[in-house]
């Protein structure tokens, strides 16, 4: 397979193992099965590689949510299938299981600022 590096310099290629090496120019060269996947790992590409175009990144980087969209989600999910200890006797989300739920650390000030934006939304 040819391959080239988009780094923007050349790339060595060695295996450990064996002691095999290769170098990886900016320009399509030859690589040995053997090379590949490490030559892929440090920035070398195969001749059928087509980059991304500029829309699909901008795509890409408006699915990325907000924390407070994703509080607000796992406090939705919550509210749909609700355990016991989940919510504290003032009616707010235990904040160690949101955490457990958001599948990272919420702090206090965001989930209180999660539940307000709920709350206006309703209205």
């Amino acid at each position: 397979m040819r391959m080239k590096s988009i780094t923007g310099q050349e790339v060595h290629v060695a295996l450990v193992e064996t002691g095999h090496a290769t170098r990886i120019g900016t320009d399509w060269t030859e690589v040995h099965p053997r090379f590949q996947m490490l030559a892929m790992s440090k920035g070398c590409v195969p001749e059928y590689y087509e980059p991304p175009s500029k829309q699909e990144e901008i795509d890409e980087v408006r699915k990325v949510e907000s924390i407070q969209d994703l509080i607000i989600k796992a406090i939705t999910k919550m509210k749909a299938e609700p355990l016991d200890g989940y919510f504290t006797q003032e009616g707010l989300p235990n904040l160690k299981k949101l955490s457990v739920v958001a599948g990272f650390e919420v702090k206090r000030e965001q989930m209180i600022e999660a539940v307000s934006t709920m709350a206006l939304a309703k209205e």
